[in-house]
């Protein structure tokens, strides 16, 4: 049986390159940054981590010269874990910013005390407002808030916002937070007597890399966007937050609005017939408590 076999005609390597289709590969829309954002968030990066490599190498040189003097040892280690701490926050707002942008951040939410994560937050931060001369007050309402959150973020929101405040405010500044219940909402209130924001700059200070002022951002540090990554982790918590200023040399102040833990109806109902109880002529609030037992 006789078959016909077609050769095709041999095709040059730029007749194939000028008839091949062309495919558009588009860019992950799960991916953060442009290639100039990365390179910048590495340069800031590498930049900010200088200054205290360059404190522990002194430190660890002073320790290894006077190993015999308590005071300079105690001295220089303050001194390196107060550096290791700086250096971790600025690794891990780095890291975090680029998980939330590929959704690869997960958050561990529990019930919280709200109270207590203000505390943790402000522990970690008093040592700067305290070295610069700033003073520094924590206003709570008298009972608990609870939350459905995740105490390392939120605890993580609230410290950004501190150092924030006090990188912009001069020495001998104040900084106040303030708590206040607003129905199923809480409100946290950071303030400073600082620098302030100019009034065109408000609706941007939350974008990554945005700075008030190039050269007073760079000389008081930070990779820009501590913001940033703040506001994105009170919105993965069903929250907002804003910024609000006078004016440059007026202050500032951020406000943190985060929804409260819903009450539990049974538990709500079970409170209200023991108060009622309690009030029954004849019978004492311990007999009632007992008798709800």
């Amino acid at each position: 049986m006789n078959t016909n076999t077609i050769v095709p005609p041999m095709l040059s390597k730029e007749t194939l390159m000028r008839n091949a289709p062309t495919i558009l590969i588009p860019k992950s829309p799960r991916s953060p940054w442009s290639g100039g954002e990365s390179d910048e968030l590495l340069a800031t990066l590498a930049h900010e981590l200088r200054n205290p490599l360059g404190s522990l190498m002194n430190s660890l040189e002073i320790m290894k010269l006077a190993p015999g003097n308590a005071k300079q040892v105690g001295r220089a280690r303050s001194t390196m874990e107060r550096q290791l701490a700086h250096m971790k926050r600025l690794v891990d707002d780095a890291l975090d910013f680029s998980r939330i942008g590929r959704d690869l951040l997960e958050l561990r939410k529990t019930r919280v005390n709200l109270g207590v994560v203000l505390e943790d937050a402000v522990e970690a931060s008093r040592s700067t407002p305290a070295a610069l001369g700033m003073a520094l007050t924590v206003a709570l309402p008298p009972d608990p808030l609870y939350l459905v959150a995740d105490p390392v973020r939120l605890t993580q929101v609230f410290g950004n916002l501190l150092t924030n405040a006090c990188k912009y405010t001069n020495p001998g500044g104040r900084i106040d937070v303030a708590v206040e219940r607003w129905g199923s909402h809480v409100v946290v209130r950071v303030s400073d007597t600082g620098i302030g924001i100019p009034l065109g700059m408000l609706a941007k200070v939350f974008e990554r890399f945005v700075q008030v002022d190039g050269q007073a951002e760079r000389a008081r540090g930070g990779l820009g966007i501590g913001l940033a990554l703040a506001r994105q982790l009170v919105e993965l918590h069903g929250g907002t937050i804003t910024a609000h200023s006078e004016g440059l040399g007026r202050g500032s102040e951020f406000i943190v609005r985060l929804p409260l833990l819903a009450v539990d109806p049974v538990q709500l109902d079970f409170a209200q017939r023991r108060r009622n109880r309690s009030r029954l002529p004849g019978v004492s609030a311990s007999r009632a408590m007992a008798g709800m037992r």
